[in-house]
């Protein structure tokens, strides 16, 4: 039987392994992702959608296609 330690890397690796296969299938296929960074929503790829925040400002968008707050 796997010790604690053993399983908790086991299904940490699984869950960066399938992680990293659908970003990329989302790459592939031209599509954005949406991700929570310091507490905010991040959109990353070309055709992301504008995020809105409270004040109705507009995020700065970054020339690798990332939504920042700004």
């Amino acid at each position: 039987m796997m010790q604690d330690g053993d399983y908790e890397a086991t299904v940490l690796d699984a869950l960066t392994r399938a992680v990293a296969e659908a970003l990329e299938r989302k790459h592939l296929l031209g599509q954005y992702a949406v991700f929570w960074r310091e507490g905010r929503v991040v959109c990353v790829g070309p055709d992301a959608p504008p995020l809105r925040y409270r004040s109705g400002a507009e995020p700065e968008r970054t020339l690798r296609g990332v939504a920042e707050p700004g």
